[in-house]
């Protein structure tokens, strides 16, 4: 997902050494990693939510041409 102002912020799943399902919100800023969040409404607490939209396409491009 992007915002405005450069920020991004990608899900990370993984899973942990006690065989459980995790995902964290890695956000970042110009590429810099501004943190890591474990529930949505952490994130929201340091990004406006409704500025993010998705990203087209698996290499994060939004445009296209033809």
């Amino acid at each position: 997902m992007r915002g405005p102002n450069g920020i991004t912020v990608d899900v990370i799943a993984y899973v942990d050494k006690m065989q459980q399902l995790r995902r964290v919100f890695r956000l970042k800023q110009h590429g810099v990693i501004v943190g890591e969040y474990k529930t949505i409404e952490e994130l929201g607490r340091k990004v406006d939510l409704a500025e993010l939209v998705e990203e087209d396409g698996a290499t994060g491009s939004s445009t296209s041409k033809g």
